[in-house]
This record gives structure tokens, C-alpha cells and sequence, in this order.
């Protein structure tokens, strides 16, 4: 592809990346991802058929729209499940997980508590550091 990538037809790449190729393991988070979506995973489908991938595909094909949000909610999903096991195990966050944390502070009126203030200040540290790159963590 040359030129320049109209950021309608990038968004329409990604959604399918997301719905289709990247998901390697959805199973953890496809249900909480319909849910975001106002649906649930038909547990009802034909036999044979598994309801994570039936949903999935169903959203891919019901139009540009129905994928986006679909992949906007797996990729919430992914990341909420991510920081799930990152509290549970005490590791520091990642740089992916860190910007999820800013974002929601910044635009979702989620109130940082005092251990995610810590955990991004370590991140905060270790890049200026250089021991890992920032990664845009800053937005």
C-alpha cells in the first residue's frame, strides 16, 4: 500500500485484525467484550459450532460499525483481564496497560487510587531510566 492510509479504512484494518487474526486466545474475554457490546455469546448455536467464534464473526460481517465497537470491547476486555492478573500477581504493569489506566483516569472518571499512582510512577521511572522505552505511555 502507498500514500497515505485514510484513518476510516485504518480502523476498519485494525477491527478486523482484532475480530479475526490477532485474538489468539478470546475465550477469556469475548463474553465481558459482547457485554460491553449490550449482547451476550449465544451458548445456543448449532452443534459444532463454538459461540466465542460465531459471535466474533458475526461482528466482523455485520458491517463496519458493529466490528469497530466489537473491537474496541475485545481489546477493552483483553487489556480489564490483563490488569486483573497484573493485581493479582503483584507484577508491575506494562506500558499497554499503563496507558489503559491513564486513559480511563483521563476520560472514563476513573480516580486513580494511591497503588496505581505508584505503579505508573515505577513505569514513569524506569523509562526515564532507559531501561524500557516510554511507548507514548503519556496519553
Amino acid at each position: 500500500m502507498t500514500g497515505r492510509l485514510d484513518p476510516e479504512l485504518a480502523v476498519e484494518i485494525l477491527a478486523d485484525a482484532v475480530l479475526v487474526d490477532v485474538v489468539l486466545e478470546p475465550y477469556e474475554y469475548a463474553a465481558v467484550a459482547a457485554e460491553f457490546c449490550g449482547q451476550l455469546v449465544d451458548e445456543d448455536v448449532d452443534a459444532g459450532d463454538d459461540p466465542v467464534s460465531t459471535w466474533l464473526h458475526r461482528q466482523a460481517t455485520a458491517g463496519p460499525l458493529a466490528a469497530r465497537r466489537a473491537a474496541v470491547a475485545v481489546a477493552l476486555a483483553e487489556v480489564e483481564n490483563s490488569l486483573g492478573w497484573a493485581g493479582g500477581d503483584g507484577r508491575d504493569w506494562t506500558s499497554h496497560e499503563a496507558r489503559h489506566v491513564r486513559r480511563l483516569a483521563a476520560h472514563g472518571g476513573y480516580e486513580l487510587t494511591s497503588d496505581d499512582e505508584q505503579r505508573l510512577a515505577v513505569l514513569t521511572m524506569s523509562a526515564s531510566a532507559g531501561s524500557t522505552p516510554a511507548d507514548g505511555a503519556t496519553s
